[in-house]
């Protein structure tokens, strides 16, 4: 299979293509919508190195035993083309127009007002963080930006007094970008083995199978 290695951002329907597929192969331990995916695939490419592909994409499902056992081929390789490029943006985007960048958090509406919801991103960057070797402790300069986001997972905790930004979760969701560019620059100068803009899937479609069934990766999660 080869992967176009675009970086534009995806559009409304293949967003719409993500979500589909999120939620056909959902299970308790898996990202559950795109914006989670926005904000898992953000971590992914902001951490302290690079992370290959088996160790993102099992987590993405949550564990080896809850890789999606395919319909067929094409469905896959449609699916797994719009994760690189989402990625592929997420990066570009961070890197080189940082003052640009955007999380897709979801919308809800009450009483007639549109309100950003943000959990579901701030899930997804911390979970992001635990792929491969997870991220080291931070410096305290740093952390500030990372409580911005732990602030919308543990809320309760941090609202009781343990909230080292001193504001309100509802001002702290304007500051998630410009927290989520920071660590990433953190981490880009610090980084043991810079992670390219552009990435290609380390499993092909002859080698065993990331899920650990010692099966060829064609004749078992991509079938």
């Amino acid at each position: 299979m080869s992967i176009p290695l675009s970086s534009e951002p995806l559009s409304e329907d293949q967003l719409n293509v993500l979500e589909d597929v999120l939620e056909k192969y959902r299970t308790e331990a898996s990202v559950l919508n795109v914006s989670e995916l926005d904000g898992f695939f953000t971590a992914v490419v902001s951490g302290p190195a690079a992370v290959g592909f088996d160790d993102w994409y099992t987590m993405l499902w949550g564990a080896p035993e809850y890789l999606p056992v395919w319909n067929d081929e094409q469905e896959f390789e449609q699916f797994f083309t719009l994760l690189i490029q989402h990625m592929n943006n997420i990066a570009t985007m961070l890197t080189e127009y940082p003052e640009d960048f955007e999380p897709l958090f979801n919308e809800v509406e009450v009483d007639g007002e549109m309100l950003l919801v943000v959990e579901d991103w701030c899930f997804g960057y911390m979970r992001g963080m635990s792929v491969g070797n997870g991220w080291p402790v931070l410096p305290e300069d740093q952390q500030q930006y990372l409580s911005a986001i732990i602030l919308h997972t543990e809320e309760d905790d941090l609202l009781e007094g343990d909230n080292p930004l001193q504001i309100d979760a509802m001002e702290v969701v304007g500051f998630i970008p410009a927290a989520a560019v920071q660590l990433q620059q953190y981490w880009l100068g610090h980084r043991v083995e810079f992670l390219p803009r552009r990435v290609e899937p380390k499993t092909g479609r002859n080698d065993p199978c990331p899920c650990g069934s010692g099966k060829k990766f064609k004749q078992c999660c991509l079938h």
